[in-house]
């Protein structure tokens, strides 16, 4: 493998690590706008769109149900 592609593992290993960390974060505090969002730009940058929109989409709530 190439330095490049190695260097492109790494991240790929390190924003797994960052979702499972984020996935548990959110167990403890499930409103926590912000961790929401960083979970979004980690689905986001492994290519699962979908996934980050869903994220995207409890940060909103979050704001809406904490602004009423």
């Amino acid at each position: 493998a190439g330095a490049g592609e190695s260097a492109f593992l790494d991240q790929a290993s390190a924003v797994n690590v960052a979702k499972e960390c984020l996935l548990a974060a959110l167990k403890a505090d499930p409103k926590a706008a912000h961790i929401w969002a960083n979970l979004a730009n980690a689905y986001y940058l492994t290519g699962d769109h979908r996934s980050s929109g869903k994220c995207l989409e409890k940060v909103l709530m979050v704001y809406c149900s904490s602004n009423l």
